[in-house]
């Protein structure tokens, strides 16, 4: 599991979530830091903000793909943006979360990254 926001408290409640489900999970403040240390081995999946500083969620998601990177993408986010979220899931978005979310939704979201199937949220 990778996990890029730059709020650290965010960063770091995410993946300590996640690690108490049991998943192995690296971190990154930025999009710019989680692409300079390619750290897609194996299945992952990629829990992305949406509004970062520099580099956006988009533009990290637009840069994946066209470095063939095929990453599940799970997009968290403050704003509940309608063009933004149909954007993200045009791009192949697994799903996007409005912050604050539930331990559960993030978990459902992981599961059905993982599995290929996409959330209708």
């Amino acid at each position: 599991m990778l996990v890029v926001d730059d709020d650290a408290s965010v960063r770091k409640s995410v993946q300590t979530l996640l690690r108490s489900a049991g998943y192995t999970v690296q971190s990154f403040a930025s999009g710019e830091e989680l692409l300079s240390h390619d750290p897609f081995e194996g299945p992952c999946c990629l829990v992305l903000d949406v509004q970062m500083p520099g580099m956006s969620g988009l533009d990290v998601q637009h840069r994946l793909a066209m470095s063939g990177r095929n990453v599940p993408i799970i997009f968290i986010t403050a704003l509940a943006d309608a063009q933004m979220r149909a954007q993200a899931r045009q791009a192949g978005a697994t799903a996007f979360l409005i912050k604050p979310f539930y331990a559960e939704t993030l978990f459902d979201a992981v599961e059905a990254a993982l599995s290929g199937a996409m959330l209708g949220n």
